[in-house]
């Protein structure tokens, strides 16, 4: 009896294993991605050449100091622009960073003693100021007074660049247009500010 018993269970158990179970189906996982700040490209700057009549005196986008090693944009120009975005929680493509504006004005003023005037804004800060130029290729820049527009003072890539970006405008000697783009040149050289005119 134990014996047809056993034979019955293995039997058994031989023809479940037999049949075809349903495969599994596994569910599928979706996994939102982060979300990022960076939907636009901090580096990613339009330096694309346009042909056109500019001169020193009209408003200039800046782009950032070109790395004379690489002659590709500083890394702390976009790494502030990065934490710019963060900070702002831009996100979206039609949400655009701050402009970082340069004006030459075509008007003397006894502020800067007869000089012409210019203004700068920064992330942080309304810079307004003084410039010559013989016309010659050369300038000089003469920052005097700030406006806070906003405080950024506890971001280190924002501080660090502005701190960089007034010294090397202060250190500006001479400049060159090529069609809508301006360099400005500090002493030998040594750092070369980029912007695009601005339309």
């Amino acid at each position: 009896m134990k014996r047809l018993l056993l034979i019955f269970l293995v039997l058994f158990f031989y023809a479940c294993m037999q049949k075809e179970t349903p495969a599994e189906i596994e569910e599928e996982i979706v996994v939102e991605p982060e979300k990022s700040y960076k939907s636009t490209d901090p580096c990613a700057l339009d330096l694309s050449v346009k042909e056109g009549d500019y001169n020193l005196k009209r408003q200039w986008e800046f782009m950032g100091s070109l790395d004379p090693k690489t002659g590709e944009i500083d890394h702390l120009t976009c790494l502030a622009r990065s934490a710019y975005m963060n900070f702002n929680e831009i996100q979206k493509e039609d949400e655009k960073i701050r402009k970082l504006l340069l004006t030459f004005f075509d008007k003397n003023s006894e502020t800067c003693n007869l000089a012409e005037t210019m203004k700068a804004i920064f992330f942080s800060y309304l810079w307004t100021g003084c410039y010559r130029s013989s016309g010659e290729k050369d300038v000089k820049i003469e920052l005097t007074e700030d406006t806070l527009l906003n405080s950024y003072g506890h971001i280190l890539p924002i501080v660090d660049f502005e701190h960089n970006y007034r010294n090397a405008l202060e250190n500006v000697e001479t400049y060159e247009i090529i069609q809508n783009k301006l360099i400005l040149y500090t002493q030998n050289k040594e750092q070369k500010l980029v912007y695009i005119a601005v339309e």
